[in-house]
């Protein structure tokens, strides 16, 4: 079997999973799995974009995007707290921050809070 015959067979049976999954989550990555190995068959390059981070404006719960919080608040001691909620599930949870510790330093015109790790998650 040479290797492109493999590419396929690999992209036929991710496709075969990202239809009998149920997560969402799941069904992307299957979905992206297909994708490369069907790129592969072709000879083409696969388009492999680097894993977005954990938690960064995400549900933890369904992985949908999340805009922004609907609630901030600045707690003593330079702490930012952020309360979420998804739309999609309606899981409720908060995160706490201190700004000065973030690596990176804010973008013109972009809140602080979005280029933060998350260093702690509450569920509700």
């Amino acid at each position: 079997m040479d290797p492109a015959e493999d590419y396929r067979a690999k992209a036929a049976e991710y496709e075969r999973l990202t239809r009998a999954t149920k997560s969402p989550r799941e069904s992307r990555n299957y979905r992206r799995q297909a994708e490369m190995y069907r790129a592969l068959a072709l000879g083409e390059e696969p388009d492999i974009s680097p894993a977005p981070r954990v938690g960064a404006n995400r549900c933890p719960n369904c992985d949908a995007p999340i805009p922004a919080p609907f609630e901030s608040k600045y707690l003593s001691g330079h702490l930012v707290e952020h309360h979420w909620r998804c739309q999609r599930c309606n899981v409720s949870w908060q995160s706490r921050f201190d700004p000065l510790l973030a690596s990176e330093g804010p973008v013109a015109g972009q809140c602080p809070a979005r280029n933060a790790a998350v260093p702690r998650i509450q569920y509700r």
